[in-house]
């Protein structure tokens, strides 16, 4: 175990070198170093799949998995079709196949899936309206209701932060509290800062009506002291040695699809620090992460980890969604 730290620890070191961010944050724990280190190497993966797509050939773009129960499991996702992103829901027994089920929405992508103790589903994902992004949250009763897209309540949030885009929402606190006109959902996104980058921002919707937003500068902060220049979009939450985290993406510079990495931030966004993700071709730009503890199959807790990965600067045969399990 001891071994297995500092080997981590070396390897952050040189992640850190390579961005030239040495001082951008003090070393990791011992908790945070073993995260960064189940994270990072694909090839050590209890199970793997690039370029992944459904059973109908569908690509499985920005794939956000929850389970339902061990060996049943739901993911949302997006496709590109006739120049047009559709949001799609499939599910699998294993985590690395998936069976198309519906379209749950046109011009939208980038999903969020939580769902409730009492069997009710919330879906956040973005929707392109006229020279605009904004977020749209639907509400569905069960599961019968979510695999037929019969939404019961619907939200479009308004932009407060930017006048163009706002997106990339995922779900960090739901409190239905019985109903949802007495519940709370606390999102983070980003939002097109001066029209120029994107950066980090949170909202809360009340009652499934009141929205307010805010900006993060401290996450800002933390991923610019890395050399990140370019945007900062999405991210996700995940909870590892009873402790909170962001796995997030970024850009260290602007326009440049191969400097897309991927960080961890604590949950108070006030440190970061690079996951150096290694695949067995050598790829070396990564986007769009997503991480759920779950348990596999067989009953056993592990993670299941999901990255775009863009044509530029990347092995062929690795462009695209990358699905990888390791386990806790």
């Amino acid at each position: 175990m001891i071994r297995r730290r500092c080997v981590a620890l070396l390897r952050l070191g040189f992640a850190l070198c390579l961005t030239g961010s040495l001082h951008a944050a003090p070393a990791p724990d011992a908790t945070t170093a073993r995260l960064i280190s189940l994270l990072t190497n694909v090839t050590n993966a209890t199970a793997h799949r690039y370029r992944a797509t459904d059973d109908q050939g569908r690509t499985l773009d920005c794939l956000k998995i929850i389970e339902l129960a061990p060996g049943d499991y739901l993911g949302v996702y997006h496709t590109l079709r006739e120049r047009e992103f559709q949001l799609h829901l499939g599910r699998s027994t294993n985590l690395l196949h998936w069976t198309h089920h519906t379209v749950l929405d046109q011009r939208s992508s980038q999903g969020a899936l939580w769902h409730g103790p009492r069997g009710d589903f919330l879906l956040a994902y973005e929707v392109n309206v006229p020279k605009a992004v904004i977020i749209r949250l639907r509400h569905y009763a069960n599961l019968d209701a979510l695999l037929h897209a019969r939404s019961d309540r619907e939200i479009d949030l308004p932009r407060t932060l930017a006048p163009t885009a706002e997106g990339t929402p995922s779900f960090e606190r739901v409190e239905l509290n019985g109903d949802l006109a007495r519940s709370r959902i606390d999102l983070r996104i980003h939002y097109y800062r001066e029209m120029k980058v994107d950066r980090a921002a949170r909202g809360t919707l009340l009652g499934f009506t009141n929205w307010t937003a805010r900006t993060e500068p401290s996450i800002d902060q933390a991923l610019e002291a890395h050399g990140v220049r370019g945007n900062i979009g999405d991210r996700d939450h995940v909870e590892f040695g009873g402790r909170k985290y962001l796995v997030q993406e970024a850009q260290l510079t602007p326009g440049d699809w191969t400097s897309w990495r991927i960080f961890v931030l604590d949950d108070a966004g006030v440190q970061a620090w690079p996951i150096p993700v290694q695949t067995h071709a050598g790829s070396r730009s990564f986007a769009n992460p997503a991480v759920t503890r779950l348990r596999d199959a067989a009953g056993k807790w592990c993670y299941a980890v999901t990255l775009f990965l863009p044509s530029q600067g990347n092995a062929r045969s690795e462009v695209g969604t990358l699905i990888y399990v390791v386990l806790e």
